[in-house]
């Protein structure tokens, strides 16, 4: 807030609802957790969602990420290459829908990521056709967050920086080769 210049006053709360109690009253002016969450929370007053505005303007930086165990150290790979496999199908136009028609595909990236190649799945542990099943499952990373957060669900919070960095967000895949 200093560093935006923005005035405030700081409300600490005890209590989970303590916040939410303050807004929905008046007695508090707005609140800053992370979009998913303000998202979540306009849900939670029903009704009164319409009154609430999340704004655009980013006044901290909370990454939110998969976590995990460390005492797992297959189940961390499988966990992290499966999002760097999704980011990727996005890049490469790679859909829920289109996974049979892209396996024909020329592009080595392409071939190697949907198992057609041999690829990285053994390196993870997996067999090489793994990221073609998950992205026939759930869709790319677009796909995911469009359906669970973004315009296609009850949150409608805006891609922002979850958005490809080819789009203007931060998210790219590391190579596959």
């Amino acid at each position: 807030m200093r560093r935006k210049e923005i005035k405030w006053l700081p409300f600490p709360f005890q209590e989970e609802g303590e916040m939410e109690a303050a807004f929905i009253t008046g007695n508090c002016a707005a609140v800053t957790p992370d979009v998913s969450q303000l998202a979540y929370e306009r849900l939670a007053f029903k009704s009164m969602a319409k009154n609430f505005e999340i704004l655009s303007d980013v006044i901290a930086k909370d990454p939110l990420a998969p976590t995990y165990t460390l005492d797992d150290p297959q189940w961390a790979t499988i966990v992290n290459w499966t999002v760097e496999a999704l980011i990727q199908a996005e890049e490469s136009g790679i859909t829920q829908a289109n996974v049979s028609e892209m396996k024909k595909s020329n592009d080595a990236v392409v071939r190697r990521l949907l198992g057609v190649q041999r690829g990285y799945g053994q390196f993870v542990g997996l067999d090489d056709a793994w990221a073609a099943r998950v992205i026939e499952a759930v869709g790319n990373y677009g796909e995911m967050f469009e359906r669970d957060l973004g315009s296609g669900s009850v949150m409608k919070v805006p891609r922002g920086a979850n958005n490809l960095w080819t789009q203007g967000g931060l998210m790219y895949a590391v190579p596959i080769r």
